[in-house]
């Protein structure tokens, strides 16, 4: 038998943080992620905006939508710095909330 990720984080119990890459289908693939986790019993405490596309158009719509569409908070955007260390990525998470 194979364990995937889900299996893994059933048998430790923990929490999930979804990271929704921004691009093309974002909105759909987020909700059945998150309606997955939900369904599986796995604790979903928020979600982030991962801005991959930097030519993405309507980024700000989109994010509006999945606020208004996601049973869990938003903490944050991250946006498209390549090479970004965690640190300054990290600075952009909840800006939404300041």
């Amino acid at each position: 038998a194979t364990l995937d990720q889900l299996d893994l984080v059933r048998a430790l119990r923990l929490p999930v943080l979804l990271v929704v890459g921004m691009r093309l289908g974002c909105v759909n693939h987020a909700r059945l992620t998150a309606q997955s986790l939900q369904a599986s019993g796995v604790a979903c405490l928020g979600w982030i905006g991962n801005h991959i596309d930097p030519t993405m158009q309507r980024q700000d719509e989109n994010i509006a939508t999945l606020q208004q569409r996601l049973p869990m908070p938003c903490w944050g955007r991250l946006p498209y710095l390549p090479g970004a260390d965690g640190r300054t990525l990290g600075a952009h998470l909840g800006a939404e909330q300041r």
